[in-house]
């Protein structure tokens, strides 16, 4: 009888068992293109794919939100918030645990953005991506999706304008961006504030791409990993866009927060010496003339800009001093790509932060790297250079509440790191 009961007990649990892998199999949800903001806009802006979800669908000239391509970004644009019926529901947009599918296929009777044109036809290689263009009036927070051949626009629809931008917030966060073709993968970032943190990009043209004429507030690219940026684009165009373009009509002023940290590139990498380095991965493209200052780089790592504005001016590290590992490296300036050595190898022919460039190009941080007083496992320490006027009681005064006077570094310290150590292990 305890045999028989235990045969039973064995197929009642098989029986469960095999339910609930039945139940989540089913769970299991695809849904095109039109449903999903169908979706998102019936729920005021928030689509929960909850980890099931993947939103899949091909280029598809009936679709009612596919408004036009642009023949030079291979972009087919879908605008999402554009009509009266969405904005009167949908302020903010938030999307998470979702994957995303576009499936290039050939469409016949759109316009190209660029030209006036009316009904071109288009073979799938010619729109391999597809772009959502956000053109609501609030903020876009996006976390845990997947986005493959797409490209994520925050552009808003503020009009000529643009005056809300100022308020508005951008934020993609542990998000897997892969596969897109001769354009930015986050692109036309028109709100003031944006953070990018923890995200992939692979096998991307450009990476990121920050458009409009609001000053910025703050932004944060930390913790993303970057695969083969830069190299999904025609023979001879590589390296031409970057993990970060700063737009003309960028601006930023002695307010504005810019955080590169933690990052890791991988496949194309930064120069680090001068073997063909006026063909380097930028880390930033410049063509704003803004004044911009950068927190968080790691001294000693190779870091590159490329000016192709009129007038760009050369950025400045927040941090001119830092303590990494027992070394001690101490920012000295800009070299040309035909000066370049590497980033710890001082050459002559250096150019101070600030300095305006007319002559578009490549150029790379270079520090004077020291053994630090006492070597040993040391965090990373941001400082502000020793000079004869820095003494403890004007720490606080040139550089604001955060910084006091360090005995040890012989230097204005930020406070934090007097009791914060940083792990390098993952730099």
């Amino acid at each position: 009888m305890k045999k028989i009961i235990s045969i039973v007990c064995s197929l009642l649990i098989m029986v469960t068992m095999f339910s609930n892998v039945y139940k989540v199999a089913a769970e299991e949800r695809e849904i095109d293109l039109e449903t999903f903001i169908q979706e998102l806009m019936e729920n005021g802006g928030t689509f929960d794919g909850k980890e099931t979800t993947t939103v899949k669908w091909k280029t598809n000239a009936s679709s009612n939100y596919l408004k036009r391509v642009q023949s030079s970004n291979f972009v087919a644009q879908y605008w999402i918030g554009t009509d009266d019926d969405f904005k009167s529901k949908v302020m903010n947009i938030r999307i998470i645990d979702t994957d995303f599918v576009y499936e290039p296929n050939g469409i016949t009777g759109f316009r190209d953005s660029y030209e006036s044109t009316n009904g071109k036809d288009w073979t799938a290689d010619q729109v391999t991506n597809a772009e959502f263009q956000f053109l609501n009036d609030g903020d876009v927070y996006i976390e845990n999706c997947t986005f493959n051949k797409i490209v994520v626009s925050p552009f808003g629809s503020n009009g000529d304008s643009r005056d809300n931008d100022t308020n508005r917030e951008f934020t993609i966060k542990n998000s897997i961006l892969k596969n897109v073709y001769k354009c930015y993968t986050l692109k036309d970032i028109y709100p003031a504030t944006a953070t990018i943190e923890g995200n992939t990009f692979e096998n991307c043209s450009g990476a990121i791409y920050f458009e409009g004429g609001a000053v910025r507030n703050s932004i944060s690219v930390i913790n993303n990993k970057f695969i083969n940026v830069d190299t999904n684009t025609p023979p001879g165009d590589e390296n031409t866009r970057g993990i970060i373009q700063l737009s003309g009509s960028t601006i930023f002023d002695s307010n504005t927060k810019f955080t590169i940290s933690g990052n890791e590139i991988v496949g194309n990498t930064i120069k680090g010496s001068a073997d063909n380095a006026e063909k380097g991965l930028p880390v930033i493209r410049f063509i704003s003339q803004s004044d911009v200052t950068i927190s968080g780089w790691t001294a000693g790592e190779a870091f590159s800009v490329k000016a192709e504005g009129d007038a760009v001016k050369l950025p400045h590290f927040a941090e001119d001093v830092m303590i990494v590992n027992g070394h001690r490296y101490t920012f000295k300036g800009w070299a040309a790509a035909g000066d370049y050595q590497g980033p710890t190898v001082v050459v002559d022919a250096l150019l101070e932060s600030g300095t305006e460039r007319t002559d578009k190009g490549m150029y790379y941080a270079v520090w004077r790297d020291e053994v630090a007083d006492e070597p040993g496992d040391d965090p990373i320490v941001p400082v502000r250079p020793s000079r004869p006027d820095h003494k403890e009681e004007s720490c606080e005064e040139r550089f604001g509440d955060d910084w006091h006077w360090s005995e040890e570094y012989g230097a204005c310290v930020l406070k934090e790191y007097s009791i914060v150590i940083v792990d390098t292990s993952t730099k």
